[in-house]
């Protein structure tokens, strides 16, 4: 079972302080139908979801319902998930915008967090959104956090506000690897794209990509043992990366290699 995150838009109507893009000041890109064609005829059989993520997704608001519909199509047992800061759905007719999703997502998850508040989303209606519950056939998901980790525009935030994080990978997704596709169809192995692309969507067959996650790095990663990936990688002393995570998490560590 795969589960794919893929970004359709680097465009977004807020400015939070926390963003892993950091301040986009390049032109900011998003997916056209073509590439969303390519993405999704090329998605293994045995994908079990698929979010759909930003920048803002419904500043391409007919390209989400396109995607949606596809996805569909393509596969009425994948989960599909939003995410989204919820202004667009919190601006007038929320209940008829949260209602056209019914029979097409299974889920849509709201960020509830000060940088997000910091950056010009109304929390207090993010949270009120959740009364509509009843009235929707999907579930609404909060994710709730007072800290980030410090790399994009977090990297300038106070110490207080950042924090220590390891690897969401574990023994589990070994069995079900997760991920993750920026704008240009990179794909990787972290959320936050801090170690090499395993492939591109666009350029890879699909079952390369997928033989790749035996490569010796990436099979490390994969099951959430950054260090020996890197010891591997780079033929030192896995000690030496053990003592750099253990004092600030192995997200920084593999920050600060991507610099190197």
């Amino acid at each position: 079972m795969y589960c794919f995150n893929i970004m359709i838009t680097e465009k977004c109507n807020a400015m939070c302080t926390h963003c892993y893009m950091g301040d986009r000041k390049n032109i900011l890109k998003s997916l056209d139908r073509q590439q969303v064609n390519e993405i999704i005829g090329k998605l293994p059989k045995e994908t079990e979801k698929v979010v759909l993520t930003g920048g803002e997704i419904f500043l391409e608001k007919d390209l989400l319902m396109y995607m949606i519909d596809e996805l569909n199509k393509l596969n009425k047992e994948i989960k599909i998930e939003l995410e989204t800061n919820g202004i667009y759905l919190y601006t007038g007719k929320t209940l008829e915008k949260m209602q056209m999703f019914n029979g097409k997502i299974d889920s849509i998850r709201f960020s509830d967090d000060p940088f997000h508040a910091e950056g010009g989303v109304n929390l207090d209606k993010v949270r009120n959104l959740s009364r509509y519950q009843n009235e929707l056939d999907y579930t609404i998901k909060y994710l709730v956090q007072k800290e980030a980790i410090g790399i994009g525009k977090a990297s300038k935030l106070e110490k207080n506000k950042t924090k220590k994080s390891n690897c969401m990978n574990s023994s589990a997704t070994k069995e079900k690897p997760y991920f993750f596709l920026d704008i240009n169809g990179d794909i990787y192995l972290c959320p936050w794209k801090l170690i090499p692309p395993i492939g591109n969507i666009y350029i890879d067959d699909m079952n390369i990509i997928l033989k790749r996650l035996n490569i010796p790095f990436y099979k490390k990663i994969l099951i959430g043992e950054v260090e020996e990936a890197f010891s591997v990688k780079n033929n030192k002393r896995i000690q030496e990366y053990k003592d750099i995570s253990k004092d600030i998490g192995q997200c920084m560590l593999c920050a600060r290699l991507r610099e190197k």
